[in-house]
């Protein structure tokens, strides 16, 4: 992966998680407050030939039948959308997922990670969710099978990470993550994990949990410990479960760990929810 020199120095500032590429003129970075900082690339071309570039190098296709692309190499992840298709410029959002090592967890995460307890981590975007689960995967030794659809989180052998797949420009080839979820459980986890979960593989998630499958672990998108529970009933919904069917399934899980600006804020015991 070959970056342009100046948008390498952005991504290499102290304390930056975010930065926002907006075509040729408008450029931002994320430290805590969003700040507007040098542009990078001179051109609307330079920025274009970039993100063809990275896509070509991560395998993805980016064309006006495609005009968005999410990919990441190493800790950072790209999001990139088309001008002249779905936006007056070329965007390109880069998150910098920061390094914190298993050593530095809280105690009581440290606990929980190397138990057979099953956890959900919750936070809006940006909170720090995939960097917690990161390190609590990392500190539990055994085999993972963890379920992602772009790629963020690196671990070592047993463990693997197995990645959902969009659908083609003929409509065929998806491989969702509840599929992937079904293919987990047939290869040996002791745990299982899914980076994110958006949609109906939080029933096969539950249903999982419920029939003995110990140490589920995933992060939910939800502004507070208390609209854990509302999501669940809205993905429920969208999987055609009802909300009484959703809360049942849920008490399986142990703990729910809610994050804000890279901060824990607080374990919950979840029959204490």
């Amino acid at each position: 992966m070959r970056l342009n020199p100046a948008l390498q120095q952005l991504l290499e500032l102290p304390d930056v998680t975010d930065v926002l590429i907006m075509g040729c003129d408008s450029s931002f970075v994320f430290d805590g407050a969003w700040k507007q900082v040098a542009n990078p690339f001179r051109t609307a071309e330079k920025l274009r030939k970039q993100i063809l570039e990275l896509a070509m190098s991560s395998g993805e296709r980016w064309d006006i039948a495609k005009p968005f692309v999410d990919f990441s190499f190493g800790h950072l992840r790209f999001h990139a959308l088309m001008g002249g298709v779905v936006a007056d410029d070329d965007q390109l959002a880069i998150r910098v997922h920061r390094d914190f090592p298993a050593e530095d967890l809280h105690p009581k995460l440290r606990l929980i990670a190397e138990s057979d307890d099953s956890y959900l981590i919750s936070g809006v975007t940006g909170s720090g969710k995939t960097t917690l689960l990161h390190q609590m995967l990392s500190a539990n030794g055994r085999r993972t099978v963890l379920i992602e659809q772009t790629p963020e989180i690196q671990l070592m052998p047993p463990s693997v990470t197995i990645r959902s797949r969009r659908a083609n420009i003929e409509g065929a080839g998806s491989l969702t993550s509840a599929e992937l979820l079904n293919q987990a459980l047939r290869m040996r986890p002791e745990r299982i994990a899914i980076g994110e979960v958006r949609g109906e593989e939080i029933i096969s998630l539950l249903l999982a949990i419920n029939n003995g499958h110990k140490g589920a672990a995933a992060t939910i998108h939800a502004h507070s410990p208390k609209a854990v529970r509302s999501r669940l009933i809205t993905l429920g919904l969208i999987a055609g479960v009802g909300k009484e069917l959703v809360l049942d399934l849920s008490k399986s899980i142990d703990w729910l760990i809610h994050v804000e600006n890279c901060q824990l804020e607080g374990i919950y015991s979840w029959r204490e929810l």
